[in-house]
């Protein structure tokens, strides 16, 4: 049994004709996780072979739109008689906040968000507790962004993996990031602009060196810090495996 990350969305809430709003599908054995649902994600996931049914959950990073809008069509084709089945419930993970968004999505939508079969489970995780999905285990970290947001340290077949989720620099990411096999990283800003809640690639690379992960993957990218040659910036403060995450790019840990 092997663990594996499928990048579904390495974009942002910018528009792109190349990358899709937040979203990573993550397997180990028969366990398929989506991690945030950006935009399209569950169309990307039919691409991949992945039906709404044998989904076992999502986990949110935050409750930004750009990291949860597909909620409501994955629900809705649940819904829709001739949309996939299940027999579990789906299981919605996230900060704080989570279940009153879904209830809030419900006040609004109704019973067209009611799957057919099996129902919805959500729950607010707390820092620093784990949770079993299947054959992976996630441990929330919090950390700095607009609001709740956390980044997910997973564990699955003996590998270690962390989605950053968006982030600044803070003790946090550094903590959940520690000794990972792969980090794939929010490289959402670039130097000089002020941002508070997003890293640029000088700060990416001082997280991962101060982690000690084995290889990172840049994500939640805006074409501007593409253009911008991201990479070698990272690479002054860290010096292992660096790449920029695509959409569709497949990870065998």
């Amino acid at each position: 049994m092997t663990m594996r990350v499928v990048i579904l969305g390495s974009g942002t809430s910018v528009p792109c004709g190349t990358r899709r709003p937040p979203a990573y599908l993550v397997q180990c054995g028969s366990t398929s996780l989506l991690v945030d649902a950006g935009a399209g994600s569950s169309t990307a996931l039919a691409a991949w072979g992945v039906s709404l049914g044998q989904l076992r959950g999502v986990a949110l990073t935050h409750l930004h739109p750009d990291h949860t809008v597909e909620l409501v069509p994955m629900l809705f084709a649940l819904h829709n008689p001739a949309g996939p089945r299940r027999h579990e419930d789906m299981l919605i993970y996230g900060p704080a906040g989570t279940c009153s968004h879904l209830c809030q999505l419900s006040q609004v939508y109704g019973r067209w968000l009611e799957p057919r079969q099996g129902g919805i489970s959500t729950r607010d995780l707390y820092s620093g507790e784990p949770i079993v999905v299947g054959s992976l285990t996630l441990v929330p970290f919090a950390v700095q962004h607009s609001g709740a947001c956390f980044a997910y340290r997973i564990e699955g077949a003996g590998r270690t993996l962390c989605l950053s989720g968006d982030t600044a620099p803070c003790r946090g990411i550094v903590d959940a990031a520690r000794g990972v096999d792969l980090f794939i990283c929010d490289c959402g800003a670039l130097e000089g602009d002020g941002s508070v809640a997003h890293l640029n690639a000088t700060e990416v690379g001082r997280v991962a060196g101060a982690a000690q992960c084995a290889a990172v993957v840049l994500s939640h990218l805006d074409p501007h810090v593409v253009d911008s040659d991201p990479v070698p910036r990272v690479r002054a403060n860290y010096h292992r495996h660096v790449r920029l995450a695509s959409d569709g790019l497949v990870l065998q840990l």
